[in-house]
């Protein structure tokens, strides 16, 4: 073999993702591990078109929502990059599927899961009435359903009922006397009876 010159590695056949056919690619090309292959430009495109990509992540279920298997957000939401910037999974597909949402409405859900991206489930509104729809519904976090509480209905029960000093209840729980006073005079946990 002339100096300078080396075997290229032989073909594979692969099938293209997007549409697929079968075309070939070097094996030194397919070692390196790309994620997809494709036959052309074309097919590249439309693999990477944000709409065909968002429909590669949610899952129908009989109840009419699209569940979002892609990435979330740590409180719950779906994530999806679009237009070059990381947003919510239902705010996407709002954009996607009917308009694009004016960045002062937000846009809610009526199914009331955080992780449905169906379009028909969607609707906008302002963060006031997305809030007071969540109280209206009772979706917001407040006693036990808040993630850094540290009592129960019953502990709070036998609070109120007890004639021991807040200053006592405060020491034993790990909490403030305020906090132990806020409960007695119903100024939290006002949805204990």
């Amino acid at each position: 073999m002339p100096k300078g010159v080396y075997p290229r590695t032989p073909k594979l056949s692969v099938t293209c993702d997007a549409c697929g056919t079968i075309t070939m690619r070097w094996k030194s090309d397919v070692a390196k591990g790309y994620k997809a292959t494709f036959c052309s430009v074309a097919c590249r495109a439309q693999y990477n078109d944000a709409a065909t990509r968002f429909r590669r992540n949610y899952s129908p279920e009989p109840n009419g929502c699209w569940l979002w298997t892609g990435a979330r957000y740590g409180e719950g939401y779906g994530s999806f990059w679009m237009n070059g910037k990381t947003g919510l999974a239902h705010r996407a597909a709002y954009e996607l599927f009917v308009q694009k949402p004016p960045k002062s409405l937000a846009v809610c859900h009526r199914c009331d899961n955080k992780i449905c991206v169906n379009p028909a489930h969607l609707f906008l509104g302002t963060r006031a009435e997305n809030s007071a729809d969540m109280v209206a519904k009772d979706r917001q976090a407040k006693g036990e359903r808040f993630g850094r509480s540290m009592l129960t209905p019953e502990i709070v029960r036998l609070i109120r009922s007890s004639a021991q000093p807040d200053t006592e209840w405060a020491a034993q729980l790990g909490l403030s006397k305020g906090a132990i006073n806020h409960i007695r005079n119903r100024r939290n946990w006002r949805h204990v009876q």
